[in-house]
């Protein structure tokens, strides 16, 4: 029953990524300064097909399914648990005062049978199709409009603390001590991985405009979009989805400068690539 729970809630999460996007405020496409136009209007945003919202539809139930039956990495009800998919890492059984036996409980659905542990097991399933959900209308936004939404990036964020929340409350934590863990570290971990691609971005935009290929190697939006995967996949996690990101946007550049399907100095969005390769890690990183 679980099961068929889960890839409903997908499909339906799917669905409504496309409505969304067809419905979503042209302001939240402009840029700073920018003023809304025809442009930003639902006709001119792409996905009108009425095929789109099946598509999502069926990714996202898959994606549930992914969530729900991993070949590796199961809790004990056959769903991955919070640590398995988010954050940096369990709490320590020293910080919270458990022996070997307890360590059991960290990260997810312990126990079986038990109601808590089937709760934090669909709460964690929630937050995991919410962060989909946000990684894609960014995507959508920042291919279409080369913009990522703040408001998308601080839902992502949102998100984020509340899978690290759940991830120590599952080591047992209270609520309260849970909320100030999870945004200790992650905001921790979000500003280091935001911090480490600024300054790296810069030098790289210092060393490109040297030679004389002009252009920014990257928006502001995607330090936000940084700083939001940080909090929600963890420091290891963001890191590893920043080099995977930057690696595969690298060579399709070089591919499509070596085709002459783009010129030296041209912007090319780097919010989809980190989204594919966040999205990635979330549901195969683990």
């Amino acid at each position: 029953m679980e099961f068929v729970i889960l890839a409903c809630a997908g499909a339906l999460c799917g669905w409504s990524a496309v409505f969304t996007w067809r419905r979503m405020p042209g302001g939240w496409l402009c840029d700073c300064g920018e003023t809304e136009t025809e442009r930003h209007g639902a006709e001119e945003r792409g996905l009108n097909d009425s095929r789109w919202p099946m598509f999502y539809a069926a990714v996202f139930a898959l994606a549930a399914i992914r969530v729900y039956c991993p070949p590796e990495g199961m809790g004990a009800h056959g769903v991955r648990t919070a640590d398995d998919i988010i954050g940096m890492g369990p709490v320590s059984s020293g910080a919270v005062g458990l022996d070997a036996s307890g360590m059991d409980a960290l990260g997810g659905a312990a126990g079986a049978g038990s109601g808590a542990a089937e709760v934090s097991a669909f709460l964690t399933a929630a937050v995991v199709l919410g962060a989909l959900w946000c990684l894609l209308l960014i995507t959508l936004a920042d291919l279409r409009y080369m913009i990522i939404p703040d408001q998308l990036a601080a839902a992502l964020a949102v998100l984020g603390l509340a899978g690290n929340i759940l991830e120590a409350a599952d080591g047992g934590l209270t609520f309260r001590h849970a909320a100030a863990a999870a945004a200790a570290r992650g905001v921790f971990a979000g500003l280091l991985c935001a911090g480490l691609f600024w300054i790296v971005g810069k030098g790289a935009e210092a060393v490109v405009r040297a030679i004389g290929c002009g252009g920014e190697a990257f928006g502001f939006g995607d330090v936000k979009l940084l700083f939001a995967m940080g909090i929600l996949l963890g420091l290891e996690g963001g890191l590893n989805a920043l080099f995977a990101a930057s690696l595969l946007s690298g060579a399709v550049s070089a591919v499509l400068l070596l085709l002459k399907k783009a010129t030296a100095g041209g912007e090319l969005p780097f919010g989809p690539w980190l989204c594919a390769a966040a999205a990635f890690q979330i549901l195969w990183g683990a």
